[in-house]
């Protein structure tokens, strides 16, 4: 998983330029961001891990990812959703811009056998502290197979 996470977020990282570098980050809940990070942001976190034994010793691993893609609501609570006149995305911008950077993107990792995007859930406000999100959701689930023993990493 960390290295699936790794390179999901270097891909992010070089597709998506109206998100900073520093806001594409690996988080502990689909419910939080950290207190650094400014909107536009992209939080990834790991999900369900599901192994299945196959022959010769080959061992399949579904992995499944959530993005969430977080953008601050403003005064127009619509641009939060369809974006801004300004070049700001809104998280359905925002969404569409990590489904074209990830869908049957393999990541050039070893043994990867599909990477498609499963889910979309619907976008929702999300509070912290004294700032509201909007929030979106999108589950991708990769399946790779490897030799040996199953592995959460």
């Amino acid at each position: 998983m960390k290295d699936l996470l790794l390179a999901i977020q270097s891909e992010l990282r070089a597709s998506i330029d109206t998100v900073v570098d520093s806001a594409i980050c690996i988080v502990r809940s689909e419910s939080y961001i950290p207190p650094s990070v400014r909107s536009p942001a992209i939080g990834l976190k790991d999900g369900q891990v599901t192994f299945r034994r196959l022959a010769g010793g080959v061992v399949e691993t579904t992995a499944r990812v959530l993005v969430v893609a977080w953008v601050q609501i403003l005064d127009d609570y619509d641009a939060s959703i369809m974006g801004g006149a300004q070049s700001t995305p809104g998280v359905l911008d925002l969404v569409s811009q990590i489904i074209t950077a990830l869908d049957d993107n393999m990541l050039a990792l070893p043994g990867m056998q599909s990477a498609n995007i499963v889910e979309c859930r619907p976008s929702e406000p999300m509070g912290i502290n004294t700032t509201t999100l909007q929030r979106k959701i999108a589950i991708f689930e990769y399946v790779r197979e490897s030799e040996g023993t199953p592995c959460g990493n």
